[in-house]
């Protein structure tokens, strides 16, 4: 989809960036912004986390899918997807099929500065922080491969602005604004 009503997909790792840089990337290019993480908490009347505590992982990636699959018949969003979305086919299918995928890439170090050792990040609960880095290691070694297969990969490691920089000429060098 290389015009401009696709939808626009920010995937990758918690602390990766998504929301920040979704909201400024959609300001930039005069666009709504979604979060699907946000969308899923106010339909549950739940966090992420009480989410995970009280119906698993598995209810979240339905509750997930679902948001997906909504946003997916819009046009013209920016959206910031939860970690995991990516990884699912069905949810790649979807949004292959109604925009292009960006990956924000992080290195483990950036993900520990960022979200290690913040409260409510469900997949690193209840860990010391040793535990913490060695999980985000093994998170994103196993999602690597998949997120590797967005549309374009962008590294995130430095500041919002650098990053949003490089989406946005990106975006115009692949004709996809």
């Amino acid at each position: 989809m290389a015009t401009r009503s696709g939808n626009l997909y920010l995937i990758g790792m918690m602390g990766a960036g998504k929301s920040s840089l979704g909201q400024a990337l959609a300001r930039r290019l005069g666009r709504r912004f979604a979060d699907s993480d946000l969308l899923i908490a106010q339909r549950a009347g739940q966090t992420i986390a009480e989410i995970f505590a009280e119906a698993g992982q598995g209810h979240f990636r339905e509750l997930e899918s679902d948001i997906l699959a909504e946003l997916a018949q819009c046009s013209g969003l920016v959206v910031a997807l939860g970690g995991g979305a990516y990884l699912y086919p069905d949810n790649r299918e979807l949004i292959n099929k109604s925009g292009r995928s960006i990956y924000l890439q992080v290195r483990p170090e950036t993900v520990w500065e960022r979200a290690g050792t913040q409260p409510g990040r469900p997949l690193l609960a209840g860990s010391t922080p040793e535990e913490k880095r060695a999980q985000i290691r093994q998170i994103l070694q196993r999602r690597q491969p998949i997120y590797a297969a967005a549309d374009l990969t962008v590294p995130n490691d430095g500041d919002l602005e650098t990053c949003l920089e490089t989406i946005i000429t990106a975006l115009g060098k692949r004709g996809w604004l």
